[in-house]
C-alpha cells in the first residue's frame, strides 16, 4: 500500500500510525539517512526508527511490533529503563540510547542477539553486567561520560570488539588485559586524565585508529612505534612541549592531530611519514617548518593556523596532493606566488597575519574565487533540494 511516498506493508503502516498516535507526533518517513528523525525506509520495509529528543519517559509500548528493525536510535530522552520487549528485537543490529538517565546497566540489552553496535554513553551507570558478553556479534561499544571509577575489565573479554570508546572518566591506568581485544581497531580514550602515555597501548599493535584527547600527557614513549597499523592518531589538548619522534616510524599513518599542545618545533623526521593525508597541528608554538615536510607527497590537508610562523618553506612546492593550507593566525608578511600553483589546492586561508592585502599573488586569490564559488553554488543546491524535500513532505501528508 501506497503511504506517504512510499510502498509499505499494511501492518508496517498501521505501526508507524500507532507509534504517532502514542506519543503525539506525526513522524518523517524518509529513505535518505538512518540517523534523521523518524522512520527510515529501505526495500519497502521500516529499517530503522530514530526517536531522538522526544521527551519520552518510557519506550513507547507501540514499538513492540517492529521485532524486525536494524536500527533503534532513542537516545537523548528521559529513558531510565527500557523494556523486556526489546530483547525481542532479534534483528536489531544498531543501538543508541546516549544520554538517558539509566542509573544501571539495562541488563535487557544483553539479551539482545544480533546487537553489533551499541552506544551508550552519557548516562549514569559504574558497573558492566557479566552477561554483556552474550552479545556474541558486539563490534562497537560506546561508553563513555558514564560514572566508572576504573576500567571495567570485563571489556577485556568481548574478543569480538573492533571499536571501544570510553573517554571522559578518571581512571587512574588502563589493565593489561586490554591486550586480549584482538580484534581492536579503533580506540577512544579521551579526557581522562592521563599524565602519562598509558603503557598497555604500545601493546595493542593491531590497532588503526587511537583517541588520546584532552589528557594531560607530556610525552610519548618510543615504544608506540609498535603500533605498525596505526593509520590515524589524535593527540590534541595536552601538554607536548616536543613533537613525539616515535610518532615519525609509523609509517602506515594517514591522519595525524597535535592541536593545543606546546610544540616549538617539527623535526626533520616528519619527513618519514609517506602516507601522512591529513596534518593538523595547529594552536601550538612553531616558529618554522622544516623543509623536510616537501617530502610529504600524499598530504593533502596542512593546519598550521595559530602558530608564530613567519615564512613557509620552499618545499611545499611539492606537496602536488595538497587540497586544504591553513595558516592562519601567524607572524607571515607575504604569500608566495607558487603556492597559488600547487595542482591540487582548492582552499588556502591565511587571515589574520602581516600580510598586505594588495600584495597577495594573483595565482592565490584564483584559488580562493574558486572556492568562493564551488561554496556557494553547493550552498544554493542543498537550499533548493530542502525546499524540493519540504514540497514533496506537503504532498505525501
Amino acid at each position: 500500500m501506497r503511504f506517504r511516498g512510499f510502498e509499505l506493508p499494511t501492518m508496517e503502516i498501521e505501526l508507524i500510525k500507532e507509534l504517532e498516535k502514542e506519543i503525539g507526533q506525526v513522524l518523517r518517513v524518509q529513505s535518505k539517512s538512518c540517523y534523521s528523525h523518524g522512520f527510515f525506509i529501505k526495500n519497502n520495509h521500516i529499517y530503522a526508527v530514530n526517536l531522538m529528543c522526544k521527551e519520552l519517559e518510557r519506550v513507547p509500548y507501540s514499538l513492540r511490533h517492529l521485532s524486525f528493525i536494524k536500527f533503534l536510535n532513542i537516545q537523548m530522552n528521559n529513558l531510565k529503563e527500557l523494556p523486556d520487549f526489546i530483547s525481542e528485537f532479534t534483528t536489531l543490529h544498531t543501538l543508541i540510547v546516549n544520554a538517558c538517565e539509566f542509573s544501571e546497566f539495562p541488563k535487557v540489552i544483553t539479551k539482545i542477539p544480533s546487537l553489533e553496535k551499541l552506544k551508550i554513553t552519557d548516562n549514569h551507570f559504574n558497573i558492566i553486567p557479566r552477561d554483556i558478553l552474550n552479545l556474541s556479534q558486539l563490534k562497537e561499544i560506546s561508553l563513555g561520560a558514564n560514572h566508572f571509577i576504573k576500567f571495567p575489565e570485563i571489556l577485556t573479554k568481548i574478543i569480538s570488539l573492533e571499536y571501544l570508546e570510553i573517554g571522559a572518566h578518571n581512571f587512574p591506568s588502563l589493565p593489561w588485559s586490554l591486550t586480549n581485544l584482538k580484534s581492536l581497531k579503533t580506540l577512544v580514550i579521551d579526557i581522562c586524565g592521563f599524565t602519562e602515555f598509558p603503557e598497555v597501548i604500545s601493546s595493542l599493535n593491531f590497532l588503526e585508529g587511537l583517541n588520546l584527547n584532552d589528557n594531560n600527557i607530556s610525552s610519548v614513549p618510543d615504544s608506540v612505534s609498535n603500533l605498525n597499523h596505526l593509520q590515524w592518531i589524535c593527540l590534541s589538548k595536552n601538554n607536548l612541549e616536543y613533537f613525539p619522534n616515535s610518532i615519525t616510524l609509523i609509517t602506515t599513518l594517514k591522519e595525524l592531530d597535535l592541536d593545543r599542545n606546546k610544540i616549538k618545533d617539527l623535526p626533520p623526521s616528519i619527513g618519514y611519514l609517506k602516507n601522512l593525508k591529513r596534518l593538523d597541528i595547529p594552536n601550538n608554538k612553531l616558529m618554522e617548518i622544516p623543509d623536510e615536510i616537501g617530502s610529504l607527497m600524499n598530504l593533502e590537508h596542512l593546519d598550521l593556523s595559530g602558530n608564530q610562523i613567519s615564512e613557509l618553506p620552499v618545499s611545499l612546492r611539492n606537496l602536488k596532493s595538497l587540497k586544504r593550507l591553513n595558516v592562519n593566525g601567524n607572524k607571515l608578511t607575504s604569500i608566495s606566488e607558487w603556492l597559488g600553483h600547487l595542482p591540487s589546492l582548492e582552499y588556502i586561508d591565511f587571515k589574520n597575519n602581516s600580510i598586505d592585502i594588495d600584495s597577495v599573488p594573483s595565482s592565490i586569490k584564483k584559488v580562493q574565487q574558486r572556492w568562493a564559488e564551488k561554496y556557494f553554488s553547493s550552498f544554493g543546491k542543498t537550499i533548493k533540494k530542502m525546499k524540493n524535500n519540504v514540497k514533496r513532505s506537503y504532498k505525501s501528508n
